[in-house]
């Protein structure tokens, strides 16, 4: 009877996080096409360069928010003592506060003395959305430790229902370029509001404490790794806008947008997933377990991301064409590109959650940082060559981060690397019959008569079925045969 009751509350515990972590990632999902929907209406109102140049800024405004952040969630999570939690908290707000300072400072600069006075008012939007980045980041990190998962899902929904909202209140009203910031505000400031609902709130410690450094050193080395990807991610972006122009930024951006999607509806259900599996492993063989459930989470994540990013590289044009138009074409083989290195990228995500568990933040910090470098280096040497050549070098970049990030997990964190290799032979067999099947599809001549979304669909849905028709196939063969030599 006791054996019967231990399995059933295993079977209800692995049910709730299944549930949990299926809410998060529809509600990535969801944001994902919120967030593109508003990208579609804004591409078409504010034009190329206006959206290049808002990126450029967001960009700025995203770097320092880490700062503010920190690794503070990751530390909440870690840690369940009420006085570091507070001190967390102020910690936090004093910086959020300083960068706020900072960055409206530049706004009334802008205001006074620069010719484009017109994005003061943006950037003083982007300054108040720092503060609200940080407080909701912290309060995310308190329910992830508390496996409310479905209040932070909820959160997500309605804030970026409210952000999109807002911001196309902003370009009916004429406001242009700054109903991009008014938008990511709106989003942040009711996002806070959803997670702090239920919560008690923590009162902040001000003053300074002698655990302060241990917090520091601890959350420093996540907010390096944390600083080092923006870099591997942005780099381009600041790059391009320097080295050529706003506008092939907005084109480059909107690549990164439409690639991005996937990965980003993907990425933090996949990092919350990872922390919340490997958390959960304890006993005797307690590392064991968490390179074991790393691995299988890894496995499972590869398999659901695999057929969507190379859909999306094989369907970059009629996609590019169907939701931009003609205008935004140039932006379809950097699509291409950019799908296959966010897809070989992806491993780079069980780092942080393995080595942090694993008492080794260092080592998640200098993965983060040989990443930002190989992508800043390869941007830097590429971007004279025009922006193909940046994506190819994203694309490179992100083979050899791939591969070092993998040898890393294997030396340092007992990650069975070779065994999770093998075992991706099962998407790659898949993935192999689907590129051959589109090849062979997109050659016959009823198909390039259909209109685009019709081709987007009648291609994918096939695309879909073979890759889950080989790969299921290809697994099943393995277990047959491992059934036969238990025998």
């Amino acid at each position: 009877m006791s054996q019967t009751a231990a399995i059933v509350k295993r079977l209800r515990s692995t049910a709730g996080r299944s549930t949990s972590a299926g809410g998060l990632f529809l509600a990535r999902v969801y944001a994902q096409i919120v967030q593109f929907a508003f990208f579609l209406v804004v591409a078409r109102f504010i034009g190329v360069a206006d959206f290049g140049t808002f990126s450029l800024l967001f960009a700025f405004a995203l770097g320092l928010s880490l700062f503010a952040e920190g690794g503070w969630r990751e530390y909440l999570i870690c840690h369940d003592e009420d006085a570091l939690v507070r001190r967390s908290y102020g910690l936090a707000i004093m910086i959020s506060l300083a960068i706020f300072l900072l960055i409206t400072s530049a706004a009334v600069i802008f205001w006074v003395a620069s010719p484009h006075a017109r994005l003061a008012p943006t950037m003083v939007a982007l300054a108040l959305w720092v503060p609200f980045r940080s407080f909701a980041t912290l309060d995310a990190g308190r329910l992830t430790k508390a496996g409310q998962i479905h209040q932070i899902s909820v959160a997500s929904i309605v804030s970026e229902t409210a952000g999109c909202l807002a911001g196309l209140g902003a370009l009916w009203a004429g406001q242009g370029i700054l109903a991009l910031g008014v938008s990511k505000l709106a989003l942040e400031a009711t996002a806070l509001l959803c997670l702090m609902h239920g919560q008690e709130r923590v009162k902040c410690e001000w003053r300074r404490q002698p655990h302060d450094r241990a917090m520091i050193e601890f959350a420093g080395q996540i907010l390096v790794g944390r600083f080092a990807s923006f870099l591997s991610g942005n780099s381009s972006v600041f790059v391009i806008g320097f080295g050529l122009n706003p506008i092939a930024v907005g084109f480059y951006r909107a690549a990164t947008r439409v690639a991005g999607a996937a990965a980003e509806a993907l990425r933090e259900p996949a990092r919350v997933i990872f922390w919340s599996t490997m958390k959960k492993a304890d006993g005797a063989d307690r590392r064991e377990l968490r390179m074991r459930s790393a691995e299988n989470s890894a496995w499972y994540l590869f398999c659901v991301a695999a057929p969507v990013f190379v859909l999306m590289a094989e369907l970059s044009e009629p996609l590019i064409l169907m939701l931009l138009g003609e205008k935004w074409a140039p932006a379809a083989p950097i699509i291409s590109i950019l799908a296959i290195a966010y897809l070989i990228g992806f491993v780079t995500t069980l780092s942080e959650p393995v080595f942090s568990l694993d008492n080794q933040p260092k080592r998640a910090r200098e993965l983060a940082i040989s990443a930002a470098i190989m992508s800043v280096v390869a941007t830097i040497l590429a971007v004279p060559f025009g922006l193909h050549a940046v994506a190819w070098a994203q694309l490179a970049a992100s083979v050899l981060v791939a591969a070092v990030t993998l040898w890393s997990l294997r030396v340092h964190g007992d990650f069975a690397s070779t065994r999770f290799l093998k075992r991706l032979a099962a998407p790659a067999a898949g993935l192999t019959a689907m590129i051959g099947a589109l090849w062979l599809l997109e050659r016959h001549g009823a198909v390039h008569a259909l209109p685009h979304i019709f081709k987007i669909l009648a291609l994918g849905s096939a695309g879909v079925a073979i890759y889950a028709i080989v790969t299921g196939a290809f697994i099943l063969n393995i277990f047959r045969r491992r059934a036969v030599h238990a025998r």
